[in-house]
């Protein structure tokens, strides 16, 4: 009984796999003959210096059936003229890409401000550690002074008790 379970699980699993086959044969076949004038991906040209690109075939877009775009030029979108489902038109504009100048710019600008504020907190803490130095000098100066002062006074008190003890 279990030799007849594994030949019918043999069977069906082959017939299975040949049905597949035939079934992607088909829709190849079927598809390959639908799409033979479309390309990957949909080329895009630059229409004018602000980076406007302009679609060369005309189309729907829809979830359904994407297609893939390229640039000519890197950079963050900047506004999009065209949904899903909108009819676009060659000559119509449907993305704006930032100008990567501008773009580099600005990061240029933000460096150079992040440049300047370390360069300010540099020479305040360079201020503030002279202060505190000076501080610190003046303090050991003032120490100096009061430990002379006493030590005078102890070479005050040992030659009074010296000339104390000769007398006597």
């Amino acid at each position: 009984m279990s030799r007849r379970i594994k030949r019918n699980y043999k069977k069906t699993l082959i017939t299975v796999g040949v049905i597949t086959i035939c079934v992607s044969f088909v829709h190849f076949f079927i598809t390959a003959n639908q799409n033979t004038n479309t390309t990957p991906y949909q080329p895009f040209s630059l229409t004018t210096l602000s980076n406007q690109f302009n679609p060369i075939k005309i189309g729907i877009i829809s979830e359904k059936d994407p297609i893939m775009i390229c640039a000519e030029v890197q950079g963050e979108i900047k506004n999009i003229f065209a949904n899903t489902g909108d009819i676009v038109k060659g000559g119509k504009p449907i993305i704006q890409i930032e100008d990567p100048l501008r773009i580099y710019e600005n990061q240029l600008e933000r460096e150079q401000n992040n440049v300047q504020d370390l360069q300010t907190l540099y020479e305040k803490t360079q201020q503030t550690q002279q202060e505190k130095l000076q501080h610190i000098q003046e303090t050991i100066n003032l120490f100096q002074q009061q430990f002379n002062q006493e030590e005078a006074k102890l070479h005050s008190l040992l030659r009074n008790e010296l000339d104390d003890a000769a007398i006597q």
